[in-house]
């Protein structure tokens, strides 16, 4: 049994990035993820499935051959995995995989060299300015090189509201200065930049997308793809390196900006910290008054503990809601992160622009 254990422990070390990662799927996933560990090493898994109780998969006075060791481990995980296609209501928190940010294809460099590069090109036609915007995703290389449903809300607003969004950004940003020169907005986790151009065409803003060092070269990619629609409606886009809670890159990012924004920026535990000192660092130290706007999907339950720590340094409000799309029980929704000063002004609080939080 102590033998077992050792197996068991190091299943979940060796094993490798699944049992750690695996958090989010039924128990019976990490149990064909030991298997598969087990037979690779040559070892029995007769007695290891009997003290987990699934030993009927097995006939203990057989000994099983890796080949059949392997198939059934894969075969309990896939099984396992498509137990997770339900609500992000349900009781064991798993949620619809078509909206989720796989946690297992996390972003790599090495996933970038391992992996082809599949090319999907999306249109984005923005009604404001009559213009499209092309974005280059790359899926097999990661989250970041997709686009996420919140992305895509950000980009509505910006286009259906862009009037009421320049004005709005001005009043809450250094006294009205904005009236005179170009917005100057920073984007948190941009992955494919698609909001990030999208705000610089629309408003005629200078926008710098920012990302982990990976991600940079296919954003540059977009910003190049676009370069002739920005000039034409006279927004500038930089792409730039920006690792969360990082103070020196914080600083060499500089705070000369009048909002913040992001988009499913909130779904790594691990990533919460460093957002909130990120939030933190441009918000509360800026000798500027300026705003987070972040729309976000709800998947996890967990992400709620991201939001109870935000609010003790942050005013935190909700400026739209969006339908739920097919397969879902709840749409994106727009919050609005601003410091918690004396007399701040707050976006949805100015007459008919109201109809931020009612936008269809």
């Amino acid at each position: 049994m102590n033998g077992l254990k050792r197996w068991s422990r190091r299943a979940k070390v060796r094993g490798g990035k699944w049992a750690k990662r695996s958090e989010g799927l039924p128990t019976l996933a990490c149990l064909g993820m030991r298997v598969v560990w087990l037979m690779k090493s040559g070892r029995k898994v007769e007695g290891f499935l009997a003290a987990k109780g699934v030993g009927f998969l097995l006939d203990f006075r057989v000994e099983v051959n890796q080949v059949l060791g392997l198939i059934i481990g894969a075969a309990m995980v896939m099984f396992a995995t498509a137990l997770c296609h339900c609500s992000v209501s349900d009781a064991n928190g798993c949620l619809a995989l078509q909206d989720v940010p796989s946690e297992i294809q996390e972003d790599s460099a090495e996933s970038q060299q391992v992996q082809p590069q599949e090319e999907l090109q999306q249109n984005y036609h923005l009604l404001s300015i009559n213009s499209t915007i092309v974005i280059r995703q790359l899926p097999s290389q990661g989250i970041s090189f997709q686009l996420w449903p919140a992305a895509t809300t950000l980009v509505t607003l910006f286009d259906l509201h862009h009037h009421c969004i320049t004005t709005l950004l001005s009043a809450v940003s250094n006294g009205g200065e904005t009236q005179h020169r170009p917005i100057r907005i920073l984007e948190l986790g941009s992955g494919t930049g698609v909001v990030g151009i999208a705000a610089a065409a629309i408003l005629g803003a200078s926008v710098t997308v920012t990302d982990l060092p990976h991600v940079l070269p296919n954003m540059q990619f977009n910003v190049d793809a676009n370069a002739e629609t920005l000039k034409l409606h006279g927004g500038a886009v930089e792409v730039a390196a920006l690792s969360w809670g990082d103070t020196q890159n914080m600083e060499a990012i500089g705070r000369v900006y009048d909002v913040i924004m992001g988009s499913d920026v909130v779904y790594h535990d691990h990533l919460y910290e460093p957002l909130l000192e990120t939030l933190k660092f441009f918000l509360l130290k800026s000798e500027t008054k300026i705003v987070f706007l972040m729309a976000h999907l709800k998947r996890w339950k967990k992400e709620s503990a991201f939001f109870k720590k935000a609010k003790k340094f942050f005013d935190v409000e909700i400026l739209h809601n969006d339908e739920p799309s097919n397969g879902s029980r709840v749409g994106v929704a727009v919050y609005q992160f601003a410091g918690k000063f004396p007399s701040r002004p707050i976006i949805n609080t100015t007459g008919d622009c109201k109809i931020l939080s009612t936008i269809a």
